[in-house]
């Protein structure tokens, strides 16, 4: 009986003691310590997912002592870093908490007070901006061991979250850049090769890679590795102060398109020092009126601005340190890259009208042409859509610029009649048989 007790209470004894090792191993899912400098970090054993809390900077030593001992051991467990909001940054980052010391890692998410965040995809390439409003600065949130505190990674694409409205205070590089749908101001970000933006976004568009307002008539920024010949929104009119701040234009030829009206400040970054465009050409267009001449760059600069011959805003000659104006001759050469011919109509791709006489110059008011009435503003443009009054008459040019003649026209809800000459009927009756009054509607 005895031995029976003993050999039960043995079984019992190494049932409790299993028991026990198993809740100890099953409650065994994380580990956690600290950090030099108050600071604290806890892994998830099962979700890989490591998370670092405290107040302030980790400082070098510290987090070389904590890449030692931590790190190394533990580099292919963990998948996702989570770095609380009271720390500011971590020495290094990009070289301890990255996929190439950590090779499962996928993501590097930094928590920044007020709501905000940064997260790094290292799967998809892709730097994310978080939070709502007014982005704040967060090259403090960085620290690269490479000394360039705006950016710790090298990823491809960054991307603005929709809650983000304002990025004015961060410069942070990318080669794409994501604008989502409430950005109304991305501040300096410099993009390598593209811009997109969310299509409901009020402020901002992009077409071709470049970033524009949301109605393509002013172009912001060009990309600094746009390839090839640069092609513009047909509806560009206004080309933005440094809008080529970033494109490498060395040895490109640049062609303003025919219909922009105003560059607005200078083309390219401005400065006293540094290296601007080297061998570049720029064609301008007989439409631009208002610029300045100022070019931007400094240091070394070599670019050359090619005019038309009947140009009035431009002159020949030298405007600062590697900066000259010439016209494009012959002028047959200067006018054949825009497809302009003698005493032709020609519409571009801003979808605007112009005629060109014998020696190529544009059209002012009123002209025929091809069998039709057009009039020309003062950039050359046949007006559209609109009445005009010559004497004491009103004519109404239409949507391709050509005057109306024989039919009627609908205009805010009324209807008015245009005679064979282009001019409105007043006070009359319409050939067929419609009275008008003293203001050409016709009165039912």
């Amino acid at each position: 009986m005895k031995k029976i007790l003993r050999v039960s209470l043995t079984v019992f004894l190494v049932g409790v003691l299993f028991c026990a090792c198993f809740v100890t191993s099953a409650a065994a899912k994380t580990t956690s310590g600290k950090i030099d400098g108050g600071f604290t970090w806890t892994l998830d054993d099962q979700t890989g997912e490591l998370i670092l809390s405290g107040n302030g900077d980790i400082e070098e030593d510290a987090f070389e002592e904590f890449q030692q001992k931590v790190l190394i051991s533990n580099k292919n467990k963990i998948k996702n870093i989570v770095i609380e909001e009271n720390i500011k940054s971590i020495y290094a980052m990009d070289k301890y908490l990255s996929n190439t010391a950590l090779p499962n890692l996928q993501t590097v998410l930094h928590k920044i007070p007020n709501g905000f965040s940064w997260e790094m995809d290292f799967v998809t390439s892709t730097m994310t901006i978080s939070g709502n409003g007014k982005c704040p600065d967060l090259e403090p949130y960085f620290w690269a061991s490479y000394g360039w505190p705006y950016i710790a990674y090298d990823y491809q694409t960054l991307k603005i979250n929709d809650g983000i409205t304002d990025m004015e205070n961060c410069s942070l590089p990318s080669r794409n850049c994501i604008i989502g749908k409430n950005c109304k101001n991305i501040g300096s970000l410099y993009v390598f090769e593209s811009f997109e933006v969310d299509s409901t976004n009020p402020a901002y568009a992009s077409y071709e890679g470049c970033l524009y307002t949301k109605d393509y008539t002013k172009l912001l920024k060009t990309p600094s590795e746009k390839e090839g010949q640069l092609s513009f929104h047909p509806n560009l009119a206004i080309i933005g102060d440094q809008a080529f701040r970033m494109v490498n234009v060395d040895n490109l030829d640049i062609v303003i398109p025919w219909g922009v009206t105003t560059i607005e400040g200078s083309l390219f970054p401005s400065g006293s020092s540094g290296t601007g465009p080297i061998g570049a050409t720029v064609v301008l267009p007989e439409t631009l009126k208002n610029w300045n001449r100022e070019v931007g760059g400094g240091g070394m600069m070599s670019i050359t601005f090619l005019f038309g011959e009947g140009s009035q805003t431009f002159k020949s000659g030298y405007y600062g340190t590697g900066v000259e104006f010439w016209p494009l001759l012959p002028k047959e050469r200067y006018y054949s890259i825009y497809g302009i011919a003698p005493n032709s109509l020609k519409t571009f791709q801003n979808g605007k009208t112009y005629y060109f006489d014998q020696n190529c110059k544009m059209a002012k008011g009123w002209k025929q042409a091809s069998g039709n009435w057009y009039y020309f503003n003062d950039y050359g443009a046949a007006v559209v859509k609109i009445w005009l009054k010559s004497g004491n008459k009103w004519y109404f040019m239409q949507a391709d610029g050509t005057m109306a003649t024989n039919k009627w026209i609908q205009w805010y809800n009324k209807w008015y009649y245009i005679g064979s000459d282009g001019a409105m009927y007043a006070n009359r009756y319409t050939p067929d048989g419609y009275w008008v009054n003293g203001s050409g509607v016709w009165v039912k």
